[in-house]
């Protein structure tokens, strides 16, 4: 780039600091600067960002700020149940829990009371029939507490 080339990108740059705009002459001497540059294979001066332009308002508020609003009484909303809590589900799920507590500890001692030619004998291992009638069993009481806690919940609403 060229002395000349320099000291008028120098211009242009202090007439932008200075926040001065660009007259209809600059422009032209700076697409000729840029096609100089390009025939020498130099990259084109980038133009430098433009200078934030002053605002005619104030920095801080006229005013003093207007004071919150006094806070208001909220009413308090119930909470959202989860699923497996309602009154619903647990009056859904006791047949469920009764039937396995049933089932399970019936099918694990099927096994006993079979003939030994029987292929349901293979039911009488320990390995199945021990954990059927444990499973059973954990059933049949989650079942007997689940009516429990719907008959507290259904004596609470009658209340």
């Amino acid at each position: 780039m060229s002395e000349k080339d320099k000291d008028e990108l120098a211009r242009l740059l202090g007439a932008m600091a200075a926040g001065q705009h660009a007259q209809e002459g600059d422009e032209e001497q700076t697409d000729e600067a840029a096609a100089a540059a390009f025939e020498s294979h130099e990259p084109p001066a980038s133009p430098a960002p433009a200078a934030p332009r002053a605002s005619n308002r104030p920095a801080t508020p006229m005013s003093a700020p207007l004071a919150a609003p006094p806070p208001q009484r909220v009413a308090r909303v119930r909470r959202r149940q989860h699923l497996v809590q309602t009154l619903g589900f647990k009056r859904t799920i006791i047949p469920v829990l009764l039937t396995l507590g049933v089932l399970c500890p019936a099918l694990g001692l099927l096994g006993f009371f079979v003939s030994p030619i029987s292929p349901l004998a293979k039911l009488a291992e320990g390995w199945f029939s021990i954990p059927f009638v444990l499973i059973g069993l954990v059933m049949l009481g989650l079942g007997v507490l689940t009516m429990l806690q719907v008959r507290n919940e259904l004596s609470k609403r009658q209340l």
